[in-house]
């Protein structure tokens, strides 16, 4: 009989949560340490996988330990604009084991932003990881764990010409669909489904969890 596979799929923002009285559409009213609060959500949902985007290195190994998950990985991808000791990455946390594991950087354009203190900064790199997850006597799931460019920071529109080269890298790297692939990650699209966005992966044969509501205030 086929397992039932849990899985969260979470940007942590470097693993803080908005601090008390400040309004949610503001980048630094995410001042205060949430890891526990992070942990304590995973310990209530006990999903078999989680994938992450904006980790700080230490964090997937913080939360695999603090649950007795004996599986963890972090790709480092960008320069941290959260804590600038530290690098922007991708992870994971597994109940599973991880056979394999890689990262591919996608098309920056180097769009530049101006952030809500009138600084301006040039667009971070962003990628998709890909693992390979599995007992070794049973069929392996590819786990793909993708971050899209945060398309309003740069005013751009998803459905523009000069974001249509990052959305097709993207289907590129995905890589060739086979059955047992998982695909989650963070779009920065604030629309229901993917499908107009990113056809070709539906072409390929994926489907999808439409969403009705946005998952973060912004």
């Amino acid at each position: 009989m086929a397992r039932e596979l849990v899985t969260i799929q979470w940007n942590i923002g470097g693993g803080k949560i908005l601090a008390e009285d400040q309004g949610p559409q503001r980048l630094a009213s995410y001042s205060d340490d949430g890891m526990q609060h992070i942990i304590d959500v995973v310990d209530d949902i006990q999903p078999d996988i989680v994938t992450l985007q904006e980790t700080h290195p230490d964090i997937p190994r913080e939360i695999a330990e603090a649950l007795d998950y004996e599986y963890w990985v972090n790709h480092p991808v960008s320069a941290s604009h959260i804590d600038p000791r530290f690098e922007l990455g991708h992870g994971l946390v597994s109940d599973l084991p991880v056979r394999s594991d890689r990262l591919d950087t996608l098309h920056n354009p180097m769009w530049v932003a101006q952030w809500e203190d009138g600084s301006r900064s040039v667009g971070h790199q962003k990628g998709i990881s890909t693992y390979h997850v599995g007992h070794e006597n049973d069929e392996v799931i590819i786990v793909q764990n993708l971050h899209l460019t945060p398309f309003r920071s740069f005013e751009v529109e998803p459905n523009s010409p000069e974001a249509e080269p990052i959305l097709r890298d993207a289907e590129k790297k995905v890589g060739e669909y086979i059955d047992k692939r998982l695909l989650q990650g963070d779009f920065n699209i604030d629309q229901p489904s993917l499908r107009q966005l990113l056809p070709g992966l539906f072409e390929l044969g994926f489907d999808e969890v439409e969403q009705e509501e946005p998952t973060t205030p912004k």
